[in-house]
């Protein structure tokens, strides 16, 4: 099995500092596809940021704040047990401490299921507040039907 012929793989963020002002990743469709794992890896941060996941009913709507899980690395990147992830925890605003989250990274799961009626599309975005923040983020959609994971979940 290869991961890319049974899963979706899509960019949301390229790897960059947004800078100072509230950074919108890019969204994605959860219509063909039953759940979403975001993986976010953090670099270089300066100041404290909210991350927020929202529902919508199009691209790049921002619709409702979903409460989400989240695992978070032991380890930052490179060191030993960075592939290890820590407790599952939840939030609807998660914030993400300078300190805490430098070169971590952290894996969250989303169930389609669990998501409005009338409201397939999924867009994660920071407050902001950091003047400086390094990220990279990636979703990884598992489909509803065979060969689903074929089929674009982008605008």
């Amino acid at each position: 099995m290869r991961l890319c012929e049974e899963f979706k793989i899509v960019p949301l963020q390229q790897p960059e500092d947004p800078g100072a002002g509230a950074e919108t990743f890019d969204s994605f469709c959860m219509k063909n596809y039953s759940h979403a794992t975001i993986i976010l890896l953090f670099g270089d941060n300066t100041a404290d940021n909210a991350l927020t996941i929202y529902e919508g009913d199009s691209d790049a709507s921002l619709g409702a704040a979903l409460t989400f899980s989240y695992r978070l690395s032991s380890a930052i990147a490179k060191a030993a047990n960075a592939d290890v992830l820590g407790t599952e925890a939840t939030s609807a605003a998660l914030t993400i401490t300078a300190a805490t989250y430098e070169d971590k990274m952290i894996v969250v799961e989303i169930d389609a299921a669990e998501l409005t009626d009338g409201y397939d599309w999924i867009t994660c975005k920071l407050d902001g507040s950091a003047t400086e923040q390094f990220i990279a983020a990636v979703a990884i959609l598992y489909p509803k039907y065979a060969g689903a994971a074929l089929h674009t979940a982008l605008a």
